[in-house]
């Protein structure tokens, strides 16, 4: 058979085989035969110096997978927000839907990108170095909804102390790093390569940053951890309430500072690299995420495992209720049954937010179970 035909420029042989740099092809009208083996050759220019494209390409396609699977997570979350609290306060559900909008466009744009990297400019070196939208996707998104999600911390801390000390040295922290992730993306709009952002005046921003996301988020967990202490009674159920909210706030302060942290540390040390790109591609869902998962940390599944019933706080007594059975001659009849009705009472009160829930369990002598919420 015909070998099949491209149309090439020239091909000349690399003087250095073992480079891994078989033939290089330009585009003119000129055609000539070339074996299959070559189809998955690709035209590259030379790199700057220090700069490889498995350090460029393979961190940049795993920040984009993982963005986008967490983006995915965040919308079951704004799901289950939407069913659990209809009636939830207005800021709340002004919090919830505008950081959603953000994640949604910046996941479009992550897309975008990933698309002109991998899809018409695979292969090419300029497309992999070229910033795209992630002067916005990343520094300027991020920077917005690390402050959204911090001084959201902040008023919690507020209501619970009604000291504003520690309030606004969280805010001016993380107001002070938002600036900084803006000038970030100006910077990178500015230069519109990644190869130029190997400069003194980027390391000093993206240190800020990055390094006052990290603190911001180190203070807002060591001071509700402390205030939480505080509030404990003693009581079990507030204890057990107490020791939620806890573990709660460790938890999502340690996920974010770790992401901020290594984002800076990566910055820092591999140089010239995308390694650290992969963590702040990140940084904006797991924000999201982190704040979502305390608006939801109210739901509470009736009979899940985290639920807590104690005998102190039911109150049960027997009543009568009539249902039908069908006897053996096909006839219904009414019987008499004596289910248990246990009624519970919780109340969550941060001054400014009670949610009281009244659960009722009906127990027939068929063992079925209606749960009413």
């Amino acid at each position: 058979r015909s070998q099949p035909r491209f149309t090439v420029d020239r091909a000349d042989r690399c003087p250095d085989a073992s480079a891994g740099c078989v033939l290089y092809l330009t585009n003119r009208s000129a055609c000539c035969p070339l074996p299959m083996s070559l189809m998955t050759m690709i035209p590259v220019e030379s790199l700057p110096p220090g700069l490889q494209i498995a350090t460029l390409s393979g961190p940049m396609i795993i920040g984009f997978l993982v963005n986008a699977c967490l983006f995915g997570t965040l919308t079951v979350q704004l799901y289950l927000y939407y069913e659990a609290f209809p009636q939830d306060r207005l800021f709340n559900k002004c919090l919830a839907y505008s950081i959603y909008i953000l994640e949604f466009v910046q996941t479009v744009l992550v897309m975008h990108d990933a698309f002109a990297t991998f899809g018409p400019g695979f292969g090419d070196v300029q497309a992999i170095t070229d910033i795209h939208f992630e002067w916005f996707s990343i520094p300027v998104l991020s920077g917005l909804v690390a402050f959204v999600g911090q001084t959201f911390y902040a008023y919690h801390i507020y209501t619970f102390t009604t000291r504003r000390a520690f309030p606004v040295l969280i805010v001016a922290i993380s107001l002070t790093s938002s600036i900084a992730g803006f000038v970030v993306g100006a910077f990178g709009f500015e230069a519109g390569s990644l190869t130029l952002l190997n400069n003194r005046r980027t390391y000093i921003f993206t240190g800020v940053w990055c390094g006052g996301a990290a603190l911001s988020d180190t203070l807002i967990a060591t001071c509700m951890t402390y205030y939480l202490l505080q509030s404990d009674t003693g009581f079990r159920r507030t204890h057990a309430l107490i020791s939620k909210l806890i573990r709660l706030t460790i938890e999502t302060g340690s996920v974010t500072a770790l992401v901020a942290i290594t984002t800076l540390v990566l910055f820092f040390a591999l140089p010239g690299t995308m390694f650290e790109g992969c963590f702040a591609l990140l940084i904006p869902k797991v924000y999201a995420n982190m704040i979502f998962v305390v608006l939801n940390s109210r739901l509470r599944i009736v009979g899940g495992r985290a639920t807590y019933t104690s005998s102190a706080d039911m109150v049960s007594f027997p009543s009568i209720v009539w249902r039908d059975e069908v006897a053996s001659d096909g006839r219904s009849h009414p019987t008499i049954g004596r289910p248990v009705v246990s009624i519970t009472r919780e109340a969550f009160s941060d001054r400014n937010f009670t949610d009281d829930r009244l659960e009722m369990k009906t127990v027939g002598e068929s063992r079925s179970n209606v749960d009413c919420v």
